[in-house]
This record gives C-alpha cells, sequence and structure tokens, in this order.
C-alpha cells in the first residue's frame, strides 16, 4: 500500500516538473526570441520581454530616452564616444526597435535590458583603480 502512494505521488511529482519545464522553456525561449529577432513583429496577445523606447532626446551633455512604462533614463552622453561624437543630424537618424536603439550611420546600439541593468556603452572603459 505504502509502494502505491509513494508510486502515485511519484508520477504527479513528475508530471508536475515536466510541466512547469514545459512553460519555463515556453516562457524563455519567447524572450530570446525577442532578442535574436528584434524586428520580428509581436504576436497576438504578446508583450515585449521589457520596455521599448519610444523617444530620444538630447542636449549638450545628455542622452535622455523615453520609455514605453513612461520611465525616462538620462545618461551622461559622454559614456557613448560614438554619439558623442556625432552630429545632430546622425544623432537624429535613431532607428527604433522592441530591444533597444540603433543610430546606422554612427554605429551605435543601445540595448533597453542593459540600461535597464546598469550595463554602460561595451565601448566605454572605465579606469581601473590601479591605474
Amino acid at each position: 500500500m505504502t509502494q502505491d502512494i509513494f508510486f502515485t505521488y511519484g508520477i504527479w511529482i513528475v508530471v508536475a516538473l515536466a510541466w512547469a519545464c514545459a512553460v519555463a522553456v515556453r516562457w524563455y525561449g519567447r524572450r530570446l526570441d525577442a532578442v535574436e529577432n528584434p524586428e520580428r513583429p509581436l504576436r497576438s496577445g504578446e508583450r515585449p520581454a521589457y520596455p521599448t523606447a519610444r523617444n530620444v532626446d538630447f542636449d549638450e551633455t545628455t542622452l535622455s530616452i523615453l520609455l514605453s512604462d513612461r520611465r525616462r533614463i538620462s545618461l551622461p552622453l559622454e559614456w557613448y564616444p560614438r554619439l558623442n561624437a556625432a552630429t545632430r543630424a546622425q544623432r537624429e537618424k535613431v532607428r527604433f526597435s522592441r530591444v533597444g536603439l540603433h543610430w546606422e550611420e554612427v554605429g551605435e546600439d543601445i540595448l533597453i535590458d542593459d540600461l535597464l541593468t546598469g550595463d554602460m556603452d561595451r565601448t566605454h572603459r572605465p579606469p581601473l583603480a590601479a591605474e
């Protein structure tokens, strides 16, 4: 009798774990698909994995990005040397995607996910403490 109970519960535990894994794979698969294929249109009922950029503003020293959830991220323009060196006309030629911003002429890409996690521009190398 005890073996039957363990066998029955064991089967249900395996089924529950398999279901949880399938849900996780489907969710993470969608997130990865959105990152790897930013130009793919959203499926019906699908939301972006994270907020998208709606607007970009520049002044002499600041890059300001308005997100779809109404947050505004302002960053020093010196963190992005290619944008800092670009002309006003080049800065205005920004292309918005679901994962970030792209300036074709300047060769700059900014991922919204990187901004939200605190990652800076890949070309910016802060000085080491030992230097």
